[in-house]
């Protein structure tokens, strides 16, 4: 069953800052939580066990076959809704993707010419969005040029990335203007329900991977989501900055 974002906010706002670790990490009590989620913990936490023997080729093949439990897109619909106030240009690329509903909404409130989606699968949804190009592809190796798109987004992506430093970097190089990243506000745990590499509970969690910072750049909570942007340009919409 997929549920929406606003809704699984809520569930995890209960398990990560209201129930204390203790409780947390017990066996029985997330085998209790595997058989009312539907989702394998035992085998998200061996996926972080395993990450000293894993390979880029595991790691495709487990996200691969990891059930989607979010509605249509990760993004809650205030999050969307500040990507889009930020997005400048009249060309961007989402890196990491998924189905495209959110590169789709940003074609139907931004006037856009060049709108493309990577992810390092393929989805059926594609084959509808007949406006919108899609490509497949690897984050640590993208096919493009350096400075190619005016925007580059990225959302709900560089927590499930081993080697973040190496993301960031290829994601700085694709865009000229504005880099758009979300991730989610999350308190790391064996047995959590995400199968993530790194958590980010606070700002500063987040913001020692994109170490040097640029000379404008933002970041803003979101629920249980960071919004960060930086913009070569000018200062980012919407979001607390420093320059």
């Amino acid at each position: 069953m997929e549920l929406k974002r606003e809704f699984t906010n809520i569930i995890r706002f209960i398990l990560e800052d209201c129930t204390p670790p203790l409780i947390r990490d017990i066996p029985l009590f997330n085998t209790l939580l595997s058989i009312l989620s539907g989702m394998n913990l035992k085998k998200c936490r061996q996926l972080r066990i395993d990450i000293p023997n894993l390979t880029p080729e595991k790691i495709k093949s487990f996200y691969r076959d990891f059930p989607r439990i979010q509605e249509e897109m990760d993004n809650s619909r205030k999050c969307v809704e500040q990507i889009i106030s930020n997005v400048s240009g009249q060309s961007l690329c989402d890196v990491g993707c998924g189905t495209g509903y959110l590169l789709n909404q940003i074609s139907l409130h931004t006037p856009i010419d060049r709108l493309v989606g990577l992810d390092f699968t393929e989805h059926e949804e594609w084959k509808s969005l007949h406006h919108l190009q899609f490509l497949k592809g690897d984050i640590l190796t993208l096919p493009f040029k350096d400075g190619e798109f005016d925007t580059v987004v990225c959302t709900h992506i560089l927590e499930h990335i081993l080697d973040i430093r190496a993301a960031i970097q290829e994601l700085r190089r694709l865009y000229s203007d504005k880099l758009i990243i979300v991730v989610p506000r999350e308190r790391e745990s064996i047995w959590s329900l995400n199968p993530h590499f790194h958590y980010f509970p606070y700002e500063h969690s987040f913001l020692k991977h994109m170490l040097p910072l640029p000379s404008k750049w933002g970041i803003k909570r979101i629920g249980r989501d960071y919004l960060y942007v930086e913009d070569k340009k000018a200062t980012p919409i919407a979001a607390r900055h420093n320059s």
